[in-house]
């Protein structure tokens, strides 16, 4: 593999162009046009200053709708005070879902998914003990459902949309 290397510039030399300048471009600080010519500086404020206005923050916004609590709300700290109370998050909001809110939320996910792998188990324990009863079970759903479906008319339309249920 080749190996680049750069050549320091030499100032003066027969074969070398004068760029980079050896004394500057002769452009030094901000420049700007007032309108007739070229002025050195920066250009004037476009808007004349009256010293600094008092800092006021204010809690009042507009009229909004709080779809956690589903009331209208005129302040910002009842609004955050709404969402808090609700667990919601409103977007652009200056505070993330607090701890306690993820942590619920991580228990009922847990519960739920305890509660969906011990269903399967008890299905799967039922099926396993009595192989006959569940299939005759299923059997007669199926029954049922063929029953709801003949009933309801949508066979012409499952079968043109290439569902086959028979």
């Amino acid at each position: 593999m080749a190996e680049i290397r750069s050549k320091i510039h030499q100032y003066g030399h027969k074969n070398e162009s004068e760029w980079p300048s050896q004394f500057g471009t002769g452009e030094k600080g901000v420049f700007h046009h007032d309108g007739e010519k070229v002025v050195e500086g920066a250009p004037p404020p476009k808007y004349e200053k009256h010293g600094q206005a008092p800092i006021a923050i204010m809690d009042s916004m507009d009229r909004t709708y709080h779809e956690g609590a589903c009331r209208e709300v005129e302040s910002r700290k009842e609004w955050d005070r709404l969402d808090k109370e609700t667990g919601s998050l409103t977007f652009g909001s200056r505070k993330e879902v607090s701890e306690h809110t993820a942590k619920a939320r991580r228990e009922k996910e847990r519960a739920l998914k305890q509660d969906r792998r011990n269903a399967a188990l008890t299905a799967t324990r039922a099926y396993r003990e009595n192989r006959k009863e569940v299939k005759d079970k299923l059997r007669r759903r199926d029954e049922e459902q063929r029953e709801v479906l003949k009933k309801s008319g949508l066979g012409k339309h499952l079968k043109e949309a290439g569902i086959r249920y028979e």
